[in-house]
């Protein structure tokens, strides 16, 4: 599957954090793993048959593009 960068995934969570719907389409989330570093938090939720989605705001937004690196 080769993404448009410009392309924007809708990407929400249920408020149990069992079920994430990207661009309409729900998966299972089988993994959630958080991060806090310095004052800099990473959630990493992985989705049956997606792959993974990330959040730096403690779960209020996700993205399936990592962020981190040179901006941190």
């Amino acid at each position: 599957m080769k993404m448009n960068m410009n392309e924007v995934t809708e990407i929400e969570m249920n408020e149990y954090g069992t079920i994430a719907t990207v661009n309409g389409v729900d998966y299972k989330v089988t993994n959630i793993h958080g991060w806090d570093d310095f004052g800099y938090t990473l959630d990493t939720a992985t989705l049956e048959g997606y792959g993974e989605i990330y959040s730096d705001d403690e779960g209020a937004t996700w993205t399936d593009y990592p962020r981190g690196g040179e901006e941190w």
